[in-house]
């Protein structure tokens, strides 16, 4: 019969995986018979179940731990963050400003809102450089 039961419990009250209980060849009639958390522990204490110790890394894997993705570069995330949500606020800023003074129409706005959403300006300038180019202004 299988065990998983008592193994389960044994590491929840050993607070550690199932992987690393450890249970008595010699004493498995017991263990079988174990239904309850009390049953477990007591089995614990008599040292029919115990906790296998845990399993270190092996040197060669330590020494590759400092790859690309572990190193901190240039910005961090965070700040990457808030200056990407200061250059859209900027840019839909200057579109709405065009929007409420009719120099762009309601449909070329809502396209070039979607491009400033996926980020295709770097700048306002950049944003009108554009609008003139494609000839979206009205006047």
């Amino acid at each position: 019969m299988p065990l998983t039961t008592q193994k389960r419990i044994a590491a929840s009250i050993l607070k550690c995986g199932a992987s690393r209980v450890w249970i008595d060849p010699n004493r498995l009639e017991d263990v079988e018979l174990a239904i309850t958390r009390d049953d477990v522990r007591r089995l614990i204490t008599e040292g029919a179940i115990k906790e296998l110790p845990k399993v270190g890394l092996a040197r060669h894997h330590k020494a590759r731990r400092g790859g690309p993705g572990r190193r901190k570069r240039g910005l961090g995330k965070k700040k990457r963050h808030e200056l990407r949500v200061q250059k859209v606020r900027a840019l839909r800023g200057l579109l709405k400003e065009l929007r409420d003074s009719e120099s762009i129409e309601k449909g070329a706005y809502r396209r070039l809102y979607l491009m400033v959403k996926g980020g295709m300006f770097a700048s306002k300038k950049e944003l009108l450089r554009y609008i003139d180019a494609q000839g979206l202004r009205v006047q």
